[in-house]
């Protein structure tokens, strides 16, 4: 089977990393890849050449650009069989809808997954575009409803909900937390709606005499970031808190016993960073806003507040620490969470069932 990801983001971050797993997991299954990314997105062509995946630079500048679909159109021809172009935005699934019709002598079959919270766009183009695909993916129930809510609501080919997945590490890392002291740990993009600033002021209001450490594993801009240095250095918090920056793998940040805080304000298409610290064993306190209900039971595998609540999350970091053998419940459940419902071998796998759906029933 060949598969042609069209990836035109500018940044690595979450939908980059789906494609990127996915990737290397088709390929594990002897499927042939190409991914298609931005020459100016150095970043993720370093990321995506680095674990051997084939890569083609291509701009992907919308309606106006005639020179990506042409040479689209020579990779495309130079695969011998059928062609599958999985997108990840409807801005590429425009791009390969124009390549079905450049190309009718050659079966292509086009697919995007929505990796977004928001309601369908009901102009009129978009929705035939929606139409006119060949499928599309919701990496969760909550990115379906939302799309769904639009009015009119689109009309969609083999939809499907195909939950995102994670590495289900054969060990944890060998980092043990320092005797007496509890461990948290964040890691994901440092901008406001990460809700960084809602974590560190909860960890101010803890009471005194709780022995605890943050590490930050993530880089941001510095108008938001250097207010909230700022501020921990006023509060005395500066010898809790390490700033680590970007990392190039946060794995080593995770283990059991660490307490993992992904305090988003905004809603999570997925929450691929919480299934990431769950599958490490971690005891995880998310926000209930997004696709986080969808993996987390709260209580049980995980502890869910509302988002952007101080007093919530200080309370909820309060308690783990003051119950670690709690925390490690949370952790062991979460872990068994994971392995059963968010493997990137699961992923993969329906993924490639719903490529040979299309293939056959298309």
């Amino acid at each position: 089977m060949n598969i042609v990801h069209l990836i035109n983001d500018k940044e690595f971050t979450g939908v980059e990393r789906y494609a990127l797993d996915l990737c290397r997991a088709t390929m594990t299954a002897g499927h042939r890849v190409v991914a298609v990314i931005n020459p100016r997105a150095k970043s993720i062509v370093r990321m995506f050449e680095k674990e051997h995946v084939p890569v083609m630079l291509l701009e992907q500048n919308g309606l106006l650009d005639f020179t990506s679909p042409v040479r689209l159109s020579r990779l495309l021809r130079s695969l011998e069989g059928p062609v599958i172009i999985h997108c990840h935005n409807f801005k590429s699934g425009a791009l390969a809808w124009r390549m079905k019709r450049l190309m009718p002598e050659k079966r292509i079959l086009a697919l995007v997954t929505r990796h977004h919270v928001k309601p369908a766009d009901t102009t009129r183009a978009r929705l035939g575009l929606y139409n006119a695909l060949d499928g599309t993916i919701f990496v969760s129930q909550r990115v379906s409803n939302e799309f769904y809510s639009a009015s009119p609501a689109p009309e969609l080919r083999h939809a499907k909900v195909i939950y995102n997945g994670t590495v289900i590490p054969s060990e944890t890392s060998p980092a043990k937390p320092l005797p007496g002291r509890a461990e948290l740990l964040y890691a994901g993009r440092l901008t406001p709606e990460k809700g960084l600033k809602t974590l560190i002021e909860a960890l101010a209001s803890l009471p005194d005499g709780l022995d605890w450490h943050l590490t930050v594993c993530g880089q941001g801009r510095g108008n938001y970031v250097m207010p909230l240095v700022r501020f921990t250095r006023e509060r005395h918090l500066q010898h809790n808190i390490t700033w680590a920056g970007e990392v190039p793998d946060p794995a080593l940040y995770m283990y059991p016993g660490t307490i993992g805080v992904v305090p988003t304000i905004t809603p999570e298409a997925f929450g691929l960073s919480v299934v990431e610290m769950m599958a490490h064993g971690m005891a995880v306190i998310t926000t209930d806003n997004g696709a986080q209900p969808e993996i987390i039971t709260n209580g049980t595998d995980g502890i869910l507040i509302k988002p952007d609540n101080v007093p919530a999350l200080a309370q909820a970091i309060e308690d783990l620490i003051k119950n670690p053998a709690r925390a490690a419940e949370l952790g062991r459940n979460a872990a068994a969470t994971v392995a059963e419902k968010f493997s990137l071998e699961r992923m993969a796998a329906e993924t490639i069932d719903l490529y040979n759906t299309l293939f056959f029933n298309t």
